[in-house]
């Protein structure tokens, strides 16, 4: 299960980008401890992947600030487009006692 570490100290998720080279590969996003307790994931639109219906399934964040994508990554058969290709996604945080939220863009390679 790839995991994909979000820290929005730094803006940054590692890895970028995210190469994902199986079907139905879940994927896993942290926010990074390094980043210290007083973040969590925007109540509303925590993850927003720029995809195609079908491809990503977002879990809502769970008590342990996880969340769970389900990447279908499907191999093109003759005559059906596959699921290949680069997807750009939308990470966003809010930390404690602020309002404004925290956004970083990063990347999802589907091979």
């Amino acid at each position: 299960m790839p995991n994909v570490k979000v820290n929005p100290v730094t803006k940054l998720c590692r890895p970028d980008p995210l190469t994902i080279p199986n079907e139905n590969a879940t994927i896993t996003f942290i926010i990074d401890p390094a980043a210290g307790n007083d973040w969590s994931w925007n109540p509303t639109d925590p993850l927003i992947i720029d995809a195609p219906d079908g491809i990503f399934t977002i879990a809502a964040p769970n008590p342990q600030k996880l969340i769970l994508v389900q990447d279908r990554n499907r191999r093109p058969e003759p005559g059906v487009p596959g699921d290949q290709g680069t997807f750009k996604y939308t990470a966003i945080l809010i930390k404690a006692g602020t309002t404004t939220p925290v956004i970083i863009d990063p990347a999802i390679q589907n091979q």
